[in-house]
């Protein structure tokens, strides 16, 4: 019994900042889904985890690769560990109690098996091919479930709680090898994040050129 008493004693101690803002957290008391545990979803569920969500289900085939290192928050050990390992440590190293791992591809019948025995408030998409963005996206809406996307290129973050017209879209598909580091990932995360713990805010894809739209710097023209 003192170990609950203690417990809570401290997780009122880590959120007691955050609980006087004016504008109240919505922690979500059901699991978080995230779909994606490289740059920006990995960085997501770390940022939830400090502001208090206990339950995750994390899912990604991959494997932590030395090239991930500039965005992800991980140990030289950690290097050919699964991606969802690695997160499920950190999680918990910050209080999350119960994190579930899915060390392989995501599809359309494994997101619908995982809602069928867990209550899900939220799906973080940060997967990287257009396919999957736009399949979870679509099972957002076949299930009544709200959907966070983030996601980081070069200069530009995106963000989003729907998809809108580009579920009709056809676009090019397949992995691809973005230019990127932690600052990126960690703006698109942030955004995520408020989206996650303030679910009242609803945003169509929205995309931000770092420089020019928050520095306010000209865009170098290339000399020929």
């Amino acid at each position: 019994m003192r170990m609950k008493i203690g417990e809570m004693t401290m997780n009122n101690i880590k959120t007691a900042r955050q609980d006087i803002l004016t504008k109240k957290l919505v922690i979500p008391e059901n699991y978080i889904i995230v779909v994606g545990c490289g740059g920006s979803g990995y960085n997501t569920a770390m940022i939830l985890a400090m502001a208090g969500c206990k339950n995750f289900i994390l899912i990604d085939h991959d494997v932590l690769d030395v090239s991930n290192r500039n965005r992800l928050l991980t140990l030289e050990s950690d290097i050919s560990r699964p991606k969802v390992e690695i997160l499920k440590d950190l999680l918990q190293s910050q209080g999350a109690s119960s994190v579930i791992t899915y060390n392989e591809q995501a599809c359309y019948k494994l997101l619908e098996g995982i809602q069928k025995v867990h209550d899900i408030d939220v799906i973080i998409n940060c997967v990287d091919t257009f396919y999957s963005i736009k399949m979870i996206a679509e099972f957002c809406i076949d299930f009544g479930i709200r959907m966070v996307r983030a996601g980081s290129d070069d200069d530009k973050i995106s963000f989003a709680t729907s998809l809108g017209g580009l579920l009709d879209f056809d676009g090019e598909d397949g992995y691809q090898t973005f230019p990127n580091w932690v600052g990126g990932t960690m703006l698109s995360a942030v955004l995520a994040g408020y989206l996650v713990l303030y679910p009242e805010i609803e945003v169509p894809v929205t995309t931000i050129p770092v420089f020019t739209q928050i520095f306010g710097q000209k865009e170098e023209k290339e000399t020929k």
